[in-house]
């Protein structure tokens, strides 16, 4: 056996490695053991080509050489032995069939074969070469992680190249010749160690907040919904399906306590959303439950190429197990009503058959809901704008020096406010009101004529700034002591600077004591508190309130409310808003954003609410809806739209409870559009309840 011929297979076996492992494909390393108990070392490598396809290289080397020097036996051979396989479910797992070649060089005598083949190999000696092929079947059992162990039978022929020699210690040749075998061509039992692939994630469930919000009743109605599956042996029940975030987000719980896997097999379920009219659907993530081999597989980076994005798990057969199933799709308007199935795949080849897709849930199309607005009073009140403004005077001194210490930063809190106010020709100013605030620390009636005087002072400055009539200034207010501020300001300092911090405050609290035995007390009972006090909290109670009513004029025409709107919409009465909405499409765009701002700039106003409550509802943001209703008050509009609400979650006992408040709140006043929409959706109740 020529020694040139085992370097350069191994030269080339270890450069197929290399480049097999390269490629980041399934590989296998595997010694055959029968050979390996024949004193035949050996090693095979085997490459995924496919999902069912493979195909494998051997190498096996006998160099050994037995017994005494005159009576020495050996089977001396190297061996090449290449095979595709097919495998009948999936590579590395389970049967397959296979075609292989083989071919080598021998050197061997003293031996005896079984089944009489060779019976010349007992006294003589021969070497040579051979060359050949098959077909085989085999087995692989997935053990582990990495693990398999496989059994494979091959058959076939050969065609055998040999001289022969008298002995095997003598060199004569007598002769050569070539024969051909019929029969085995391979026995293995292999022991298989995986070490390709890509691993993947096993998590069960992709991650989502949970949302408390209230729900609608069609889809609360659906909760808890349940099925029986996989002929019975997989149950489904808490199953929901929630509009969350522009989400649709399915969860349910998966009982598995009765389903048996045999090896090798998978069972998907893949719930399937459709809309009531058929035309549209989508699926969510398949749910892959395998057979502890196939488990493994997917581990190994195997993963089922009919549904590679399969939330996947391991069946533990005989032992309880429910799966907490959690899958999301994007939110499309026509999933306001839909039909939701599972399907089954029972062997997990992407073969769905009609029978085998189960009901589950179902939500019928929304009914048609009337909606009414209520149009706003066409008043147009004065409103009051409110602010401090912390004014430094000298210590016991109340003329107003605007340039002393962070007054021009104070004053202007006042000024840049009137300046707006003063320069827009639609506002008039009809009332500036100042009231100051002293700090406990000096005698009560010393700080009364401080807060008083000092009050005084910044309403002439303002008053002198601006050419206003007298009668737009209100007589300067004071309270001579902020005993209020100090509490709150007591209240939110911690122990650790005030140690002494409730009994400070059952003081203030005190309404035995005036004012200024209140003050004595505290400082001689804790006077390092009160030090800290004096020098931290004292100077912010020292203020300036302010309030100064206005009033915006009144707009006359559709025309001047439009300008307005699109320049200073804050300007607007909630009357003038709706005039600016009904020049608009009703529910457009243009008219759900001028309802909006209105809330917005009368966030307490329930005419307000109701109106874009009613657009919420148009839009089928029933959470939004109802949140808007709670602050819409008790006129018959506003329960009509609650109706409304009640409808669409399909609530239809307190839709009726509604429906009849409207009425009868609506009774008395000339309403025919309420009325036109109480009886439309009374008609709809009815017909969503036959």
């Amino acid at each position: 056996m020529k020694t040139y011929s085992l370097q350069t297979m191994l030269v080339v076996i270890g450069l197929f490695v290399c480049s097999v492992v390269s490629t980041a494909q399934p590989v296998a390393l595997k010694t055959n053991l029968v050979y390996d108990a024949l004193t035949t070392p050996n090693l095979g490598i085997e490459i995924g080509l496919g999902p069912k396809n493979t195909v494998q290289l051997f190498y096996g080397l006998n160099p050994w050489k037995f017994g005494s020097s005159d009576n020495r036996k050996y089977m001396k051979h190297w061996m090449l032995n290449p095979e595709w396989r097919y495998w009948f479910c999936h590579r590395f797992n389970g049967s397959f069939i296979g075609v292989h070649a083989l071919g080598g060089e021998y050197d061997a005598t003293n031996v005896k074969l079984p089944f009489g083949l060779w019976d010349e190999l007992q006294d003589h000696r021969f070497e040579g070469w051979y060359v050949g092929g098959g077909v085989s079947y085999g087995y692989q059992w997935v053990l582990s992680r990495h693990w398999n162990f496989e059994a494979a039978i091959g058959l076939g022929a050969a065609y055998i190249d040999y001289q022969k020699f008298k002995c095997g210690t003598c060199g004569k040749r007598e002769g050569k010749g070539h024969k051909t075998y019929v029969g085995p061509t391979k026995i293995a039992l292999s022991l298989v160690y995986n070490i390709g692939g890509n691993s993947t994630s096993t998590a069960a469930t992709s991650q989502l907040a949970r949302d408390d919000r209230p729900q609608p009743t069609a889809a609360r109605q659906a909760e808890g919904a349940s099925a029986t599956l996989v002929d019975g042996k997989v149950s489904v029940s808490g199953a929901t399906l929630k509009n969350v975030g522009q989400q649709m987000v399915l969860t349910m719980s998966v009982g598995l306590d009765e389903l048996r896997l045999r090896h090798g097999q998978t069972v998907v379920l893949r719930p399937l959303l459709r809309s009531a009219s058929g035309t549209d659907s989508i699926r969510f993530r398949p749910l892959l439950v395998n057979s502890r081999d196939m488990h493994i597989q997917h581990r190994r980076g195997e993963q089922n190429k009919n549904y590679p994005d399969a939330i996947e798990i391991e069946r533990r057969n005989g032992r309880q197990q429910t799966v907490s199933y959690l899958a999301q799709v994007p939110y499309e308007p026509w999933m306001d009503s839909y039909d939701l199935a599972v399907e089954e795949d029972l062997c997990g080849c992407g073969d769905l058959v009609a029978d085998n897709t189960t009901p589950l849930m179902h939500k019928p199309t929304k009914p048609e809901v009337w909606l009414a607005g209520l149009e706003p009073a066409p008043d147009k009140p004065a409103q009051q704008l409110h602010g401090t403004a912390y004014i430094t005077f000298v210590v016991d001194k109340w003329d107003l020096l605007p340039t002393y210490m962070n007054n021009p930063t104070e004053l202007r809190k006042i000024t840049d406010t009137l300046d707006i106010m003063v320069a827009d020709k639609n506002i008039s100013v009809e009332k500036i009101k100042i009231h100051g605030w002293a700090s406990p620390e000096s005698p009560y009636e010393h700080n009364r004529m401080l807060a008083t005087n000092r009050a005084q002072s910044l309403t002439r400055w303002v008053q002198q700034k601006y050419q206003l009539p007298s009668a737009v200034f209100a007589p300067a207010e004071a309270t001579p002591e902020n005993w209020q501020g100090l509490r709150a300001a007591v209240e939110q300092t911690g122990t650790d600077v005030l140690p002494h911090r409730e009994e400070i405050l059952a003081i203030i609290d005190d309404g035995s004591l005036q004012p200024d035995p209140k003050e004595r007390l505290i400082k001689q009972r804790y006077r390092s508190e009160y030090d800290y006090l004096l020098k931290t909290v004292y100077p912010g109670l020292r203020r300036s309130d302010y309030e100064i009513t206005f009033v915006v004029r009144k707009f006359n025409t559709v025309q001047e409310c439009l300008d307005i709107y699109r320049t200073k919409p804050h300007q607007l009465s909630q009357h003038e808003f709706w005039r600016v909405a009904q020049t608009f499409t009703e529910y457009s765009d243009d008219y759900n954003r001028a309802v909006q701002t209105a809330y917005n700039i009368y966030p307490a106003s329930e005419v307000a609410a109701l109106n874009l409550a009613n657009v919420a509802l148009h839009q089928g943001d029933l959470l939004k809806a109802e949140t808007l209703l709670s602050q819409a008050g008790q006129s018959a509009q506003a329960e009509n739209a609650r109706a409304a609400l009640c409808i669409l979650r399909g609530q239809y006992d307190e839709a009726v409870r509604h429906l009849d408040n409207a009425q009868q709140k609506g009774h008395d006043a000339d309403q025919p559009a309420l009325m036109q929409a109480v009886e439309h959706n009374r008609e709809a109740v009815k017909v969503m309840t036959r």
